[in-house]
């Protein structure tokens, strides 16, 4: 469950929709950033800039959490400093949700290694 201003939205790495929406949303937020980056907005427009950064970030989570996301986080308001931490807070989440999978991967196939070496093993069947 990853929770951001004491707000929680459901999200696990081993969980195929939410990893398919997270890598969607990571794909079209690096186009956008890089897109933005190239942009002269940022440096004569500043105002523009953090506008069309807030908006990227918001799509990302749209995407990556679900419709509506973003106004639950943010609320509408447009500050870049409150967006980044979203987004590298959720980036945090996201790694440690990983790690925390591969472990538990591990663990389950010790466990299922020690259990089939005890198993019957049939022709064509389970191999150990």
């Amino acid at each position: 469950m990853f929770e951001f201003n004491e707000i929680q939205f459901p999200f696990e790495v081993e969980n195929y929709e939410n990893l398919t929406a997270f890598q969607q949303a990571l794909k079209a937020m690096e186009q956008e950033e890089s897109q933005l980056q190239e942009s002269n907005s940022a440096k004569e427009h500043p105002a523009e800039y953090i506008r069309e950064y807030c908006q990227m970030v918001f799509r990302f989570f749209d995407t990556a959490l679900g419709e509506r996301s973003a106004e639950k986080m943010f609320g509408g308001a447009m500050n870049y400093g409150v967006c980044e931490e979203a987004l590298l807070c959720f980036i945090e989440y996201f790694q440690s949700n990983t790690q925390q999978a591969q472990e538990s991967r591990r663990a389950r196939e010790e466990r299922r290694a020690k259990l089939y070496q005890y198993m019957p093993v049939k022709s064509g069947t389970m191999a150990s």
